[in-house]
């Protein structure tokens, strides 16, 4: 009590048995002595553990959507004692920490006070999360102009309702003064971390039979990188070399806009769900776009383009019109493949495997690929070019050239890694 702490003893018991409430035998020496002390980080002096608040990068996280649904925040705003800087020079916004999510958006006037704030709700008419839920809780964030630095207030606010655009009743008050500063760990400094590279350090023990292709994946290689979870937003790059060729490299693969053209016919059936590219959302409203392909007679069989955050719309894949002599689409029994065109890198990316359960529902939904919350990822190094071919009758050890990018947006890449392959041989 005379340090107001805690000392937890730095050795455990391991003799408790039941007696009863009488003395347990192997703690019987009362003149046993037991020294506390604080020499092994075993101590808690009285504080209370901070509170890991989320911070906020400002502009590239300050973006929301609009919804039938919101509520004004009022109020008034200082940084470390001064009013906020009026006329948009100061921003305010509003966060769901949970999601991560900007719920909107305002600016301040005369001398601090809180304008245009409405806090948007979740629109229930949309698949994804675009605002606040009653009984969830939101943050304020304010990005201060003159420090370049955003501010996370130390308190969550759990008393959103959504009032069609009028006033929060909990936050009606104009007068109230929120106080900003960065006392508790709270704050963004305007820069942005330095990226380090990842690093290939080695492989899994890799086979094929002659002639057999094979196809390498971000799971045969062992990499450290300090600031990135590999694998995840990794992408992988095969290079040329000795003795194989690369299956789906440069100018092998469907290219846009060229081979996305297809024939209509009776019968169709429609493919849904959500694509991500490197895990993040197609681009929506005819920006990326995405097609089937009949892999065999190598033609497409229907395209479709993405609304709402990555949804498939307008994917109906076209059976073949048995009344015409040409191959102009799917028959009973066949596979097909997805490709997107990816418009910020002007590249096409196929899925990694085939799909096989096409129907025709004359229009209607593939029962099999009727789930419009199922998730297709497509990574940027699915075009084909990761698949390796020995060349014909080769047997042997391949050296195989491959880096990894971790999709920052500098020092990304690895070092070149060379990949021992090895061909075994059929006779």
């Amino acid at each position: 009590a005379s340090a107001n702490r805690t000392i937890t003893y730095t050795q455990e018991f391991d003799q408790w048995s039941n007696q009863n409430g009488a003395v347990i035998p192997a703690y019987s020496d009362w003149q046993a002595v037991y020294e506390f002390n604080c020499s092994a980080d075993n101590c808690w002096d009285g504080g209370v553990p901070p509170v890991d608040w989320p911070t906020y990068v400002y502009p590239d996280v300050f973006s929301f959507v609009t919804t039938p649904l919101s509520g004004a925040f009022l109020g008034q705003v200082t940084i470390d004692g001064f009013q906020a800087e009026d006329d948009g020079v100061d921003i305010i916004a509003a966060f769901e920490p949970v999601s991560g999510i900007c719920v909107g958006t305002g600016e301040f006037t005369s001398g601090g006070n809180i304008y245009g704030l409405n806090i948007y709700g979740d629109d229930s008419t949309t698949p994804e999360d675009d605002g606040m839920n009653p009984g969830e809780n939101f943050l304020l964030v304010v990005y201060d102009a003159s420090a370049n630095r955003t501010i996370t207030y130390t308190q969550e606010f759990d008393q959103w309702s959504n009032q069609n655009g009028a006033v929060i009743p909990a936050y009606s008050d104009w007068q109230a003064v929120y106080e900003f500063n960065c006392s508790a760990d709270n704050c963004w400094d305007g820069s942005v971390s330095e990226n380090d590279a990842p690093e290939i350090t080695g492989q899994a023990e890799l086979f094929t039979p002659e002639d057999m292709p094979l196809t390498i994946t971000l799971g045969d290689l062992s990499v450290e990188d300090v600031d990135n979870t590999y694998p995840d937003d990794f992408t992988l790059t095969v290079l040329e070399g000795d003795n194989y060729t690369i299956e789906g490299g440069p100018g092998s693969g469907p290219a846009y806009p060229d081979d996305f053209g297809f024939t209509t016919t009776p019968s169709s059936g429609a493919f849904l769900g959500q694509v991500t590219i490197d895990g993040v959302s197609a681009e929506d409203n005819g920006v990326d776009i995405i097609a089937a392909f009949e892999p065999e007679g190598e033609i497409c069989v229907g395209t479709g383009f993405f609304v709402s955050g990555g949804y498939i719309y307008g994917l109906n894949i076209y059976g073949d019109d048995t009344t015409t002599p040409e191959d102009d689409g799917m028959n009973s029994g066949e596979n097909f493949v997805l490709c997107v065109y990816d418009e910020s890198a002007g590249g096409v990316f196929c899925y990694e495997s085939e799909f096989d359960q096409w129907s025709n529902e004359n229009g209607g939904v593939i029962p099999a690929y009727s789930d419009w919350e199922e998730i297709y990822d497509f990574t940027s190094g699915s075009g084909g070019g990761n698949t390796i071919a020995p060349d014909e009758n080769y047997f042997g050890d391949l050296m195989v050239p491959v880096f990894v990018d971790d999709g920052e947006a500098e020092n990304s890449q690895s070092n070149t890694f060379d990949l021992l392959v090895t061909v075994t041989s059929v006779n």
